[in-house]
């Protein structure tokens, strides 16, 4: 049964990105299985066309039947620059209790390679604060390999608002980053433009 704390997380989300409601476009959805695809139907329902990005093949196959997912990709979100995904780039990005299960050194890397994939605004969720997890349905990527906290976001540009008390379960830590529509092209290799171009 769902927290309280869990429960507030949709509108605290909704109140701080309306655009997903009222501006839906091509979303990507980072990491999903068949009990867990948090605000999918109500992302879908509002318009977002959903894409699905999926670490764990098992996951994948309870997911594959769902009229509301346009498409579904298996693949490392820390590899995301290297994935051929159905769009070079998307409206959104929803990383949604997601960044807790990469290391903390590796999450500036993997910020990056989402911002090049995002036109309009990555959005992540995450625990606040301490809460150890280990595999969960053989799924090794389930680990919690972070626990973070609003300056591991403020650091790297993004907004947080926070739910609950730091280190106690179902707390949360909503992280916003809204991108300049200018810098919003996603880049090709060195040497792929070198071929295009014949050198």
């Amino acid at each position: 049964m769902a927290t309280q704390l869990i429960m507030d997380r949709w509108p605290q989300l909704i109140e701080t990105v309306p655009e997903l409601i009222e501006s839906p476009g091509k979303l990507l959805y980072v990491g999903a299985n068949k009990n867990r695809h948090h605000y999918m139907k109500e992302l879908y329902d509002a318009g977002n066309e959903i894409s699905v990005l999926e670490v764990w093949e098992p996951y994948v196959d309870g997911i594959r039947h769902k009229e509301m997912i346009s498409s579904i990709n298996i693949g490392d979100i820390r590899e995301v620059s290297d994935i051929e995904l159905k769009y070079s780039m998307y409206d959104y990005v929803l990383w949604w209790h997601g960044p807790e299960h990469i290391t903390i050194h590796e999450l500036a890397k993997t910020l990056y390679h989402i911002e090049k994939i995002t036109k309009s605004i990555v959005i992540l969720g995450s625990p606040w604060g301490k809460y150890p997890q280990g595999v969960v349905n053989g799924n090794p990527f389930e680990t919690h390999e972070a626990y973070l906290d609003q300056k591991d976001y403020n650091q790297y540009g993004y907004e947080t608002k926070t739910l609950g008390v730091r280190d106690v379960i179902d707390s949360n830590i909503l992280a916003v980053k809204r991108l300049k529509p200018a810098k919003r092209m996603r880049r090709i290799s060195f040497p792929s433009w070198l071929s295009v171009n014949g050198v």
